[in-house]
């Protein structure tokens, strides 16, 4: 799998990763006839390093901040979210300090996990709570805020999100870049497979199957944690206030039947579980889609199915030889998109 960046490189003198947003990640079609959305393929420090449609997200929530003034960056995850690694090695690429509140592990165990690891080789600072469950990280985030260390500095919000209250035009500007990966899906697909995790990309997806000429008839969400149903709505209300598109009624009573498959709810799994899976010789990440093979009990996908891969798992190798600045020209995976698609 090739990466979508032309230059693999840290080092915003050699190549700046806000400038890629736009690139169309491709749409694979393996033997059984199926096609697999490679969003792992936004990867730009190689394929296998940080990846996917919510590394995309923090490249655009830094890239504002940045334009803002903001002169450092905080969050707060748990040791094993992919949320740790890409916090650190994006603001590495913006030349931004970085702090990351971690819970239940200590100074000594943390870099025992491969997010961590990476967020360390990047020069990461980290401070530590007694447990790890995400009010008290976030508390944590929040009274480190306040003190003078880190006044300008930009909070990335738990998930990768625009917070709730921003405007309407910011969460739709938000979800535009993750829309536009829509115009990628081949003709002949009739159905999306996707994880609902966060669902910051459900929401993307499903502007853009409105937005975006396509031939979906169907999508079909796997729930792998607390339903967010009402916070889907909202988002998509929000955008609909913006470009007045009809995007929940497309799905209620229009051309796409949207089904849910609520792995969460119905305890087949929990969304702390890993179930690690390979497809057609694509390995999954087991916290995401590894949970829709387990649930499909290997099923394969038919042709003129999708499967939507918001991303892969992270790994500080093939990133080792890049974080340091370290530059190797690619050729790209994909066209990029034209400006066309910002309208």
């Amino acid at each position: 799998m090739n990466t979508i960046f032309p230059r693999l490189s840290l080092d915003r003198a050699d190549i700046r990763w806000e400038h890629y947003l736009w690139e169309l990640t491709p749409a694979e079609q393996r033997e059984s006839g199926a096609y697999y959305k490679r969003e792992d393929a936004f990867a730009p420090l190689g394929y296998g390093g940080i990846n996917g449609a919510k590394t995309r997200q923090l490249i655009w929530l830094v890239n504002q901040a940045v334009n803002d003034g903001a002169t450092g960056i905080i969050t707060g995850a748990s040791v094993l979210s992919p949320q740790v690694s890409a916090v650190a090695v994006v603001a590495a690429h913006y030349g931004l300090p970085s702090t990351v509140v971690l819970g239940g592990t200590t100074q000594r165990t943390a870099g025992r996990h491969e997010n961590v690891a990476i967020a360390q080789r990047v020069g990461c600072d980290f401070r530590y709570v007694p447990v790890g469950f995400n009010p008290t990280l976030q508390r944590e985030v929040t009274r480190l805020t306040h003190e003078p260390e880190f006044a300008g500095y930009y909070r990335v919000p738990y998930a990768i999100s625009v917070r709730d209250n921003a405007l309407d035009a910011d969460i739709e500007a938000f979800h535009r870049y993750g829309a536009a990966q829509v115009l990628s899906i081949p003709p002949d697909v009739h159905t999306v497979h996707m994880t609902a995790g966060s669902c910051n990309s459900c929401v993307s997806v499903m502007y853009g199957l409105v937005k975006f000429p396509n031939n979906v008839q169907r999508l079909v969400l796997y729930i792998i944690g607390p339903d967010r149903k009402d916070w889907v709505d909202r988002r998509l209300a929000s955008i609909e206030r913006v470009t007045g598109l009809a995007i929940r009624s497309a799905f209620h009573r229009g051309r796409i039947q949207l089904d849910y498959v609520d792995l969460h709810g119905t305890k087949l799994v929990t969304y702390e579980q890993r179930k690690p899976a390979t497809i057609e010789g694509i390995v999954l990440h087991p916290t995401y889609e590894g949970k829709v093979m387990y649930a499909r009990r290997g099923a394969a996908f038919e042709p003129g199915e999708l499967f939507w891969i918001v991303a892969s798992e992270p790994r500080l190798q093939p990133m080792l030889r890049y974080l340091h600045g370290r530059q190797e020209a690619r050729p790209p995976a994909v066209r990029l998109l034209q400006s066309g698609a910002n309208t």
